[in-house]
């Protein structure tokens, strides 16, 4: 009885998480992930089938075409979540212009109606953690100049965080909203192209204690990663004072892909001048 009782409150407790992190985020329209086409390098058109480029996962997409954008927006829903109740967050960032929003839907089936989850039981954490790698390398291989911000709520940041170092290259940015500091694979020293991070967790957050990102921000910063480190008060569920502070590192990596990407244009002519 008393573990029933508990297993109840626990999922109720999820279920008035969901609710609050829907209405931080009213009103995005959107579509279910389809297959888009692409050109290759000789310009003609190649399909790319959405099962190839989605490593098996659904969830909806907005926004401008992969195949026209300068920046995708990956984004992990928490455990009960799914891609429908997280999609509008797009209401409260500002990205570029040309950004293509994804937010994918975990392969297992939650508790609660409708809801969707990253890991339930043993050995899930690695079958999602190498389908949104999939997901990474195959936007990547097909969209080669698309810059690639991945991000992440709850077990969604906990997916994300594992995947800082094992996608190197892959991703320009990595966005954890109340994560663990549990990481099952260590940040690296040795990655080249550290990608930027955006780390925000609640003080008071009763479901994965605040301390675990503390450990996570310390662990980022020792092995050379640049943290924009936003603690808030609050629980586990983010609240609206953290979008200024995110908006303000979006841009801030906007800037730097530009920069980045000026740069290679001035190189390549510079190397013409001089032939």
């Amino acid at each position: 009885m008393i573990n029933s009782a508990l297993a109840r409150q626990k999922s109720l407790k999820y279920s008035l998480l969901i609710t609050i992190f829907m209405l931080i985020f009213q009103g995005c329209s959107s579509k279910k992930i389809e297959s888009e086409t692409t050109e290759s390098n000789s310009g003609s058109k190649v399909e790319t089938q959405e099962k190839d480029l989605w490593g098996g996962l659904d969830g909806v997409k907005f926004g401008t075409k992969l195949s026209e954008a300068s920046h995708a927006f990956v984004f992990l829903h928490g455990l009960g979540g799914n891609a429908d109740n997280m999609k509008n967050i797009c209401n409260n960032i500002q990205t570029s212009p040309k950004t293509a929003f994804v937010f994918l839907n975990g392969p297992f089936q939650a508790r609660n109606p409708g809801g969707r989850a990253w890991m339930l039981k043993r050995g899930d954490f690695e079958k999602s953690r190498s389908k949104v790698l999939t997901v990474l390398k195959s936007v990547r291989a097909a969209y080669p100049k698309l810059e690639i911000i991945l991000g992440g709520y709850s077990q969604g940041a906990i997916l994300s965080s594992n995947l800082i170092s094992e996608a190197p290259g892959l991703v320009s940015a990595v966005i954890l909203i109340s994560p663990s500091g549990n990481v099952r694979y260590e940040p690296r020293e040795d990655v080249i192209d550290k990608p930027l991070v955006f780390l925000t967790h609640g003080r008071d957050d009763r479901v994965l204690p605040f301390q675990g990102s503390e450990t996570l921000h310390q662990k980022l910063t020792e092995k050379g990663y640049e943290v924009d480190w936003f603690p808030y008060e609050g629980g586990h569920a983010p609240v609206l004072e953290i979008f200024p502070r995110l908006n303000k590192f979006l841009a801030r990596v906007q800037s730097a892909e530009e920069g980045d990407s000026t740069n290679s244009e001035n190189s390549e002519k510079s190397f013409e001048a001089n032939r």
